[in-house]
């Protein structure tokens, strides 16, 4: 099979955690020809959807290891047609590149994309959930927003909870898309 991989920089992997890196890995053992690109390495040209990959290229002897196999791949660079691949594996991390999108449609009925196109236009993040009517039986309250007085405000409102001995534990999470997350758990 001809699979390739929409993900982030290889030097920015890491072979000791990276699930990507496992698939990849696995796809090359088992004899598969391997491309990985950037979601920048993508082109149109007279009305085809190509990519600027990088081709893994074929080992004698695929390491066991992970990171034996990530120190060992090697690249050579080719411009591809997306219709060439029979699996494209959308692996990016977040934010979302809507213009990757744009160029994964015209492909989309002639290849498989894992991580679908659709899908991910519709339940790109962590907020989708929220969409869901039942949604507040299965997640603790969330306080989403791109507006840091909002951010500061719930700051403030935790240090006051905290101060009158409140058994609010708080985490603070900063995700890709710049919008502060404030979730309070409960303390057992």
């Amino acid at each position: 099979m001809n699979i390739c991989f929409i993900l982030d920089p290889w030097a920015e992997l890491n072979p000791e955690v990276d699930s990507s890196l496992r698939i990849i890995h696995e796809a090359a053992a088992r004899g598969h020809k391997v491309a990985l690109f950037q979601p920048k390495n993508l082109t149109i040209r007279e009305n085809e959807t190509y990519a600027f990959a990088n081709i893994l290229t074929r080992m004698d002897k695929v390491p066991e290891s992970i990171p034996a196999f990530y120190k060992k791949a090697k690249f050579r660079k080719q411009m591809v047609p997306l219709k060439g691949f029979d699996a494209v594996f959308l692996r990016k991390d977040p934010p979302l590149d809507n213009l990757m999108l744009n160029f994964l449609d015209s492909v989309k009925d002639d290849t498989f994309i894992i991580n679908g196109v659709d899908g991910l236009r519709k339940a790109n993040n962590k907020i989708y959930v929220t969409s869901f009517e039942e949604a507040s039986d299965y997640i603790p309250e969330t306080y989403v927003s791109k507006d840091m007085l909002i951010h500061e405000g719930l700051r403030l409102k935790r240090q006051c909870l905290c101060t009158v001995g409140s058994s609010i534990k708080n985490e603070m999470l900063y995700n890709h898309f710049h919008l502060w997350i404030w979730k309070p758990t409960i303390s057992p």
